[in-house]
């Protein structure tokens, strides 16, 4: 009689058990479902998750690209010796060169060129 009983009651828990499994499964079934209606919802298109994991990373690195920028700028534009400054002289030396020897033409014609792209990263 014993048992039987041990039996019983084994058999009791190994049903619980299996009552809990199919319920844990039917839990991850409706958050498997829920997940892809919302992934279908999304209606991303493609080339959508690059751009933006790509717009995450810039606002990830915002503060380096604000840095880095500041520096660019600086060599750039404002600092002592900055390139504008340096390509002005240039032009300027290319400029009187040019009075003694009109080879020196193209190398002025080219860096007077420059000047305008430079100053246009700036905006």
């Amino acid at each position: 009689m014993e048992s039987l009983f041990r039996e019983t009651q084994a058999l009791k828990d190994e049903f619980n058990n299996l009552k809990e499994q199919v319920r844990e499964r039917a839990r991850r079934l409706d958050l498997l479902r829920y997940q892809i209606d919302e992934i279908n919802a999304a209606s991303l298109n493609p080339g959508e998750k690059e751009t933006l994991e790509e717009e995450r990373n810039i606002a990830a690195n915002l503060n380096k690209l604000k840095e880095l920028t500041e520096t660019s700028y600086s060599s750039l534009y404002s600092s002592e010796g900055a390139c504008i400054e340096m390509l002005s002289s240039a032009i300027s030396d290319l400029k009187d060169m040019r009075a003694i020897d009109n080879s020196m033409e193209d190398a002025l014609n080219a860096l007077e060129s420059a000047r305008p792209l430079i100053e246009e990263t700036s905006i």
